[in-house]
């Protein structure tokens, strides 16, 4: 996928997501088999890194909108902390997926807290960083 339209897909749902990051319970729910199989994967290894927040992120925004039971499992792994989620999967059984590493968390909060995308530039290794090079 695009960069760039991941970006724009981002900070057009991420104004939806702010009001329920106070609203956390550790449970969430999964409605759709993309992001049911992207629980799954970083459940089994115990790892969301910066690679799996990516996918996970695709497969939010693969049917491009966001529902609520979507939000409510980024605003779980957004919760300060380092528990994991207990995810219910559209087949009736349970993952527990792990809390976001710092990558992970950088890429969950640009969801939630997007930036002014005039400040932003592609290096030229193809990353997105801000003016200035950080």
């Amino acid at each position: 996928m695009n960069r760039m339209f991941m970006l724009a897909g981002l900070l057009a749902l991420a104004p939806l997501t702010g009001a329920r990051a106070g609203q956390t319970d550790g449970k969430a729910l999964v409605g759709h088999s993309a992001l049911a199989r992207e629980v799954t994967k970083s459940a089994s290894d115990g790892l969301l890194d910066a690679a799996r927040t990516r996918a996970f992120l695709r497969a939010i925004l693969l049917d491009n909108t966001s529902d609520p039971q979507e939000l409510d499992l980024v605003a779980e792994l957004m919760r300060p902390g380092t528990k994991p989620v207990t995810v219910e999967l559209p087949s009736g059984q349970f993952a527990q997926l792990p809390a976001p590493d710092e990558g992970g968390r950088a890429l969950l909060e640009l969801f939630t807290q997007p930036v002014d995308v005039n400040e932003l530039w592609l290096n030229p290794a193809g990353e997105i960083v801000r003016k200035g090079g950080q």
